[in-house]
């Protein structure tokens, strides 16, 4: 799986999408959803970072790292976001790997 890139001094969204409940496959809309962005020594940069619910969606929850925390990025460097959903007593755990990259940069 590729790294995810985070563009450095921008607005970057990030998105949890079609959370489902996996015994009833049931759209998960009301659940409590945030996202912590940490360096590769698991120092948190940025968050907790409440992710809303995005209305007739079906599951998808959106937040931002904004422009400050990823203007303090190093070009290059591996980062994590970490999102964390809760719903009736369950949790959900997912960690992307990231890379910090100036829009335009390949």
């Amino acid at each position: 799986m590729a790294a995810e890139l985070i563009s450095i001094g921008s607005d970057v969204m990030v998105r949890l999408d079609k959370l489902k409940n996996a015994s009833t496959d049931a759209y998960i809309n009301s659940a409590t959803v945030s996202f912590r962005l940490k360096d590769s020594d698991g120092n948190t940069i940025q968050g907790p970072t409440t992710m809303s619910y995005i209305a007739s969606s079906d599951g998808r929850y959106e937040g931002g790292i904004t422009a400050a925390s990823s203007g303090a990025l190093t070009e290059s460097a591996s980062y994590s976001v970490e999102i964390t959903a809760t719903f009736s007593g369950f949790t959900l755990f997912r960690k992307l790997s990231c890379i910090a990259r100036y829009r335009g940069v390949q």
